[in-house]
């Protein structure tokens, strides 16, 4: 199981709300550069680090300011972003695929857990033109915070079990946003995320870092399908590009009147 770490570019900065400055308990008391030794561990575990930004939601230099902090502490060019407090709007894609975000997966709910995006597959939101949405669909403090669900283990179990089922049934990615540790006090919510984890493995889940997880889908998107003049009425499928080959491959599920086949994809193309 390889995570990406979601990591503030700069201590001391509560940044900017919709209607002003946002409280100053927003501010957060390191910066990527106090952490950079603990990232470069990450990264040699094959974890992936990420912006966790301030005002890249809403302010384009303010975003590459932020990205690039990041990168030059990780030494990676590809960053991808979860804003702060999923702060978010309908300018946002755009601002950040101009500020430089590989991807974006803020789009969730800070309250409760399930679809807010409607969906469990990766997207390109309508102000973007290439910048692509993870959305997310569960985190610890909106399942267990007394503000929030304020759920027991007990009571959160079947919640994670349906989410885990619809994954399954309808295809696409489940994404858990888990705070690695807690600000005060301890929330002692680390073994429900091990068992977690576990039912996730149990179930033959490719659990990767988000970046990895885009790639995929953008793998996925980059199939076209075209009439194949070497088989009448025959169509092939083929990929225009192949941005990621350390992704797992493609299958193509066929269906006909008699039922459905499968077919994995190479990477040039397939005949159908």
């Amino acid at each position: 199981f390889h995570s990406t770490f979601f990591v503030i570019p700069f201590k001391n900065r509560p940044g900017n709300h919709s209607d002003g400055e946002a409280a100053s308990f927003r501010a957060v008391r390191y910066g990527a550069q106090d952490i950079a030794d603990v990232l470069q561990k990450l990264l040699a575990a094959g974890c992936e680090v990420g912006l966790h930004g301030i005002d890249a939601w809403c302010d384009g230099s303010s975003g590459r300011q932020e990205l690039e902090e990041v990168r030059s502490v990780t030494g990676s060019s590809e960053i991808g972003v979860r804003m702060h407090w999923l702060y978010y709007d309908q300018e946002s894609p755009a601002i950040l695929e101009q500020a430089g975000a590989a991807y974006d997966s803020t789009i969730g709910y800070n309250e409760t857990v399930g679809y807010r995006a409607g969906t469990t597959q990766v997207y390109k939101p309508s102000r973007a033109s290439r910048l692509l949405e993870l959305p997310m669909h569960v985190m610890d403090t909106a399942v267990f915070y007394p503000g929030h669900l304020g759920l027991s283990p007990e009571q959160a179990r079947p919640i994670m079990r349906r989410l885990i089922d619809n994954a399954i049934h309808f295809g696409g990615c489940l994404t858990i946003n888990w705070h690695d540790r807690s600000l005060a006090p301890e929330r002692l919510w680390g073994r429900f995320y091990q068992e977690l984890l576990q039912d996730l493995k149990n179930q033959g889940a490719w659990s990767s870092t988000a970046g990895e997880v885009v790639s995929w889908f953008r793998k996925r998107r980059s199939v076209v399908f075209e009439k194949d003049p070497a088989h009448s009425g025959g169509v092939r499928a083929k990929l225009s590009s192949d941005p990621e080959n350390t992704v797992p491959g493609l299958r193509l599920r066929v269906f006909n009147g008699r039922g459905w086949r499968e077919i994995d994809l190479p990477t040039s193309e397939a005949n159908h």
